[in-house]
């Protein structure tokens, strides 16, 4: 509101200047024509000094959206990151899990009996990829066969498996 009455003041007593020099300036064609001019440029500097500050109050909007939008963007890349490194553990587990499942239905090996460790490639974080299995049999599972169950798992996953007893 101050702004505005400080606006309308400054028009007001513009004009009543340019009104005044305009009344008590020489008569002369030359010299009329440059106050003429003076007077017109400083109300149009008047008329537009509201533009300044609007200017500033949408740069500092721009600052004030970029800023956020920053923040935003890191924001959503730390959920991304955790989301697939969250992922990545469940496929991890569920991996584990299927391969006990495998070793329990062709060996009779049960769940118990069996630890799985997953080594995987990290080349590409968009892809889960087994680069090498380590299967660790323990209890009466120590005494099965690791050569066949190395060669069924390779052929299944199509990664290097290693069997370790005990």
């Amino acid at each position: 509101m101050d702004t505005l009455r400080e606006y309308l003041s400054s028009l007001v007593i513009v004009a009543a200047v340019a009104g005044l020099l305009s009344a008590f300036s020489p008569v002369s064609g030359t010299m009329k024509k440059y106050i003429n001019y003076a007077i017109a440029l400083a109300v149009v500097i008047v008329l537009l000094s509201p533009l300044k500050s609007l200017l500033n109050v949408i740069s500092s909007l721009d600052n004030l959206i970029i800023l956020e939008s920053e923040t935003r963007d890191k924001s959503y890349d730390e959920e991304r990151e955790k989301t697939d490194k969250w992922i990545l553990e469940k496929s991890q587990d569920t991996i584990k899990e299927g391969i006990k499942i495998l070793l329990y239905d062709r060996f009779g090996i049960p769940e118990e009996e069996v630890e799985v460790e997953l080594e995987l490639d990290r080349s590409d974080p968009k892809a889960v990829v087994i680069e090498k299995l380590r299967i660790q049999l323990t209890g009466y599972s120590m005494w099965k066969d690791s050569r066949e169950i190395e060669s069924y798992i390779t052929s299944l996953v199509g990664c290097e498996c290693e069997v370790v007893n005990g």
